[in-house]
C-alpha cells in the first residue's frame, strides 16, 4: 500500500514550523510520503479549500492519503493511524457532534439551517454526523468524494466554519460512508482549558481556533506549539 501524509501551509509557513515538522517525523516513522500544500491551486472562496489538493495524489498511484492541519501536533510515540483505520472502503474523521454536554460543539443548529434534499445521517446519540476536517483519512475510491463544491448552496451558515460544513454536506449528499475517529487522534480543546496537559497522552493535538491551550505567557497558540513540542521531544516544559 502507499500512502502519503499532506498538510497546509498556504502564506507564511513559519507559524506551522514546528506542526509541519512533527508530521514530518511522523511520515517518516511509518513509511508515507509527506507534502506540504504552500500554493494555491482551488481558489475557492477560502484558502481552506486548498486542503482539496489531497485528492490529486490519487492520480499519482498513492492508495491512501492523510490530511492533517498546519496547526497540529502529532505526537513522537503516535499510533499509525493508517493501521488502525485500515477500511479502504470508508472515510474516517473525528465526529465533532459526539460531545452532548458542551454546547459550544453542538452542530445541530447548522445542519438543520442549511438547505438540502437528501438524508443527513445521525450519530448513536441521535446528532446529526458532522467532522472535523483538521485530520481526515482518505483512500482512492475517495477521489471524487467532494464533487459538486461549485455548486454549495449560498447560505452564510455553510459558510460559517470555512471550508468545514460544505466538506460535510458533499460527505453527506454523495453518501460517502464515513466512520469517526477516536478523539485521541484529533485530540481539540472542545472548548476546555487542559491545566494537566492531558493532551499529551493524545496521538494528534489539533490546536484548533482560538485554542484554550494556549498558557498565560505565550502569545498565541503557535507559540504553545513550540513549547509543547519541546516537552514531548525533551521533556522540558
Amino acid at each position: 500500500m502507499t500512502k502519503a501524509i499532506v498538510s497546509l501551509a498556504i502564506g507564511n509557513p513559519e507559524p506551522y514550523r514546528v506542526g509541519l515538522h512533527s508530521s514530518f517525523e511522523y511520515s517518516k516513522r511509518i513509511g508515507a510520503d509527506y507534502y506540504v500544500i504552500t500554493e494555491p491551486l482551488i481558489n475557492y472562496r477560502f484558502p481552506h479549500f486548498e486542503k482539496l489538493q489531497v485528492l490529486g495524489l490519487f492520480d499519482q498511484g498513492y492508495d491512501r492519503v492523510l490530511y492533517l492541519d498546519g496547526d497540529i501536533i502529532v505526537t513522537p510515540d503516535s499510533k499509525d493511524i493508517f493501521e488502525q483505520y485500515p477500511d479502504e472502503n470508508k472515510f474516517y474523521a473525528y465526529d465533532e457532534n459526539t460531545n452532548p454536554d458542551l454546547d459550544c460543539m453542538d452542530r445541530d443548529p447548522d445542519v438543520e439551517a442549511l438547505p438540502k434534499d437528501f438524508e443527513w445521517l445521525k450519530n448513536g446519540l441521535g446528532k446529526y454526523r458532522y467532522f472535523n476536517s483538521g485530520v481526515m483519512l482518505f483512500s482512492k475510491r475517495h477521489r471524487s468524494c467532494f464533487s459538486g463544491v461549485e455548486n454549495l448552496p449560498n447560505v452564510p451558515v455553510m459558510w460559517k466554519y470555512a471550508e468545514q460544513t460544505s466538506l460535510n454536506y458533499l460527505i453527506s449528499k454523495n453518501k460517502i460512508e464515513w466512520e469517526t475517529i477516536e478523539y485521541s487522534f484529533n485530540r481539540m480543546d472542545l472548548g476546555q482549558e487542559d491545566p494537566k496537559k492531558e493532551r499529551f497522552k493524545a496521538n494528534i493535538i489539533h490546536y484548533a481556533g482560538p485554542c484554550r491551550y494556549v498558557e498565560e505567557g505565550q502569545k498565541n497558540k503557535y507559540h504553545q506549539m513550540v513549547k509543547d513540542w519541546d516537552f514531548l521531544k525533551n521533556g522540558k516544559s
